[in-house]
């Protein structure tokens, strides 16, 4: 089967730049965010420049580290929290982040609008016709 193997961090040449800083004794007091940030950057290069274009020619992925060795590493090793920080946030930011998404789709026909306060039946009719399973 065909194949594409990669690395993280590294698998492209910003990400082996990035690779470099990580195991650099110099940064070895990196605070924990910050070696998660690099860790994300060479990820999203990877995904861009490799991974996507190998599963665009159906081939199998197999990358030595992913998502959940970031769980694993930086949440449970280094202590960053697992859940987003959004959850103490109160109503009026939550109101700010629903008028930014409304005025988004406003724009962009891409962004489609479910709104969940309907039975669960319904929604899941509403995201399969938006996704041209139902007519």
């Amino acid at each position: 089967m065909a194949h594409t193997i990669t690395r993280e961090p590294g698998g492209t040449a910003v990400g082996e730049g990035i690779r470099k800083i990580l195991l650099t004794s110099e940064t070895i007091h990196l605070t924990a965010a910050s070696e998660l940030l690099l860790f994300y950057a060479s990820r999203s290069q990877n995904i861009q420049e490799k991974i996507k274009p190998a599963l665009d020619r159906n081939e199998m992925v197999i990358c030595d580290r992913y998502y959940h060795a970031s769980m694993a590493y930086q949440g449970y090793g280094r202590g960053i929290p697992l859940e987003g920080r959004f959850e103490g946030e109160d109503l009026d930011f939550y109101n700010k982040v629903r008028d930014g998404y409304l005025e988004l789709a406003s724009e962009d026909e891409r962004i489609q609008l479910i709104y969940a306060d309907r039975p669960i039946e319904a929604v899941h009719r509403h995201i399969l016709t938006l996704l041209g399973f139902e007519r």
